[in-house]
């Protein structure tokens, strides 16, 4: 009994102990003190900056930043940075988000793993939740704002603990209709993000709100029949009582500018040859990028309502980034429709010339003074069955690997070492500060 009296008093003792002194995580290597008094939210969205650019996280004029997005449970920064031999500016991950969870662990050990690398992380924040035992589908409306103040939480924690950047993509391609919690419902849509939005402003200059819809060339998709409810009333932008692709894709689901930091598109290569349902080679893949910036057409009646780029990115000098992008080789397969053009040799032949034509495209809309706001591009690392470009009902298996290939790699590295060396910039290259400015690192290594 004295043995155990004198452990009850130990332990007591180390309890009183541990309450006073609170267990705190060692620095990481790069953590950052967002506490400082130059680190407060600063009024209209725009942290003191000390070069021309008004947004958060914005490279300087004359910088592009080239990243990936990964398959995380084959994949990581680590691995790629091998295979590659150079260190990505962004990593991008997608995150579901439900009414309480937003895979915080996740969070963090990515968090990590970007910061090894001198790389901001751009968190595709999507309202997703597929668990079987759901009574019902996850409606956006239900996410409460106690959830998306943990978010903003969590990112200021990831800010300072590891000093890693967030480009934070919240609801991306809200304007399709393929994201069952929130598609095309602009009115619960622009709720939740400007919510999120100022808890972030409010809480940390180093992550960014970054807004990003669909390309709109095939607006409405299959949301053309729905009730006339308030939404409807909003997405009809040129009120002829029906939604087609004369209407707005983009206006709708803006939250504003000061909400928004960054303006994003999700665009792929989906071009392909009739004869071989095989991904094309695109001559010019400058005309496919201007048309999907701008828009294809300007309607006489209705206007420029497909042109993203200067009616948010310019007009609101806001920096442009294609948040996620590629072309895919499809696989050979009979079933499938889709044919080999003669041997592996020549397969992959193709597959490299649709890759480097994508990559070229961006670098030279890059170079261009008419698009100096376009910052980023997050090429689509991944494989994945997807729907085929000519049915509908076909599922193909696309490769947008620019990385595993050793000849379709090397490629890419000559373009990237060669004719953009001056172009594109990588991580490690970069520092920020509290405020949310970046400068460039000189020390800093590929």
């Amino acid at each position: 009994m004295a043995i155990l009296g004198y452990m009850t008093v130990l332990i007591y003792q180390r309890r009183q102990y541990a309450l006073g002194h609170p267990w705190q995580p060692p620095p990481f290597q790069n953590a950052i003190n967002i506490s400082e008094a130059e680190c407060a939210h600063q009024p209209n969205n725009n942290p003191p900056m000390t070069q021309s650019e008004g947004s958060r996280l914005e490279p300087p004029t004359g910088t592009f930043w080239f990243g990936f997005d990964l398959q995380w449970d084959r994949d990581s920064p680590d691995k790629l940075v091998e295979r590659l031999g150079l260190r990505p500016a962004v990593f991008n991950t997608f995150i579901n988000l439900n009414e309480t969870d937003f895979e915080r662990d996740i969070i963090n050990w990515q968090a990590q793993l970007a910061s090894f690398h001198g790389a901001v992380l751009e968190i595709t924040l999507v309202p997703n939740d597929n668990r079987p035992d759901r009574a019902a589908p996850l409606d956006i409306k239900d996410i409460p704002d106690d959830t998306y103040y943990a978010v903003a939480m969590q990112m200021r924690y990831i800010n300072s603990l590891y000093g890693t950047p967030v480009l934070l993509r919240f609801g991306h391609e809200m304007n399709g209709d393929w994201l069952i919690a929130f598609s095309q419902r602009p009115i619960e849509y622009l709720h939740a993000y400007r919510t999120l939005a100022n808890y972030v402003h409010t809480l940390t200059n180093l992550t960014a709100m970054v807004w990003a819809p669909n390309i709109g060339s095939n607006y409405p998709w299959g949301g053309g029949t729905r009730a006339h409810d308030a939404n409807f009333q909003l997405m009809d932008t040129n009120r002829d009582g029906t939604l087609t692709n004369a209407d707005d894709p983009y206006l709708p689901y803006w939250p504003g500018p000061d909400y928004v930091d960054w303006i994003g598109l999700s665009l792929y290569q989906y071009d392909y040859d009739q004869e071989t349902n095989q991904v094309a080679v695109l001559n010019d893949a400058t005309t496919h990028f201007r048309t999907s910036f701008q828009g294809a057409v300007v309607s006489p009646t209705w206007g420029d309502v497909q042109d993203l780029y200067r009616r948010f990115a310019k007009v609101h000098n806001k920096p442009f980034m294609l948040a996620e992008t590629g072309a895919a080789f499809v696989s050979p397969n009979a079933t499938a429709q889709v044919k080999s053009l003669g041997s592996s040799t020549a397969d992959n032949t193709r597959n490299m010339e649709a890759k480097r034509a994508w990559w070229r495209g961006i670098a030279t809309m890059a170079q261009s003074d008419e698009f100096h706001n376009f910052k980023l591009a997050v090429w689509f690392e991944e494989k994945k069955f997807e729907q085929a470009a000519w049915q509908a009902s076909l599922q193909v298996e696309k490769d947008y690997h620019i990385t595993y290939d050793d000849f379709i790699k090397q490629e890419f590295l000559n373009d990237v070492k060669g004719q953009y060396k001056d172009l594109i910039t990588w991580g490690g290259q970069y520092k920020w500060n509290c405020a949310g400015v970046v400068t460039r690192n000189e020390t800093g290594s590929k």
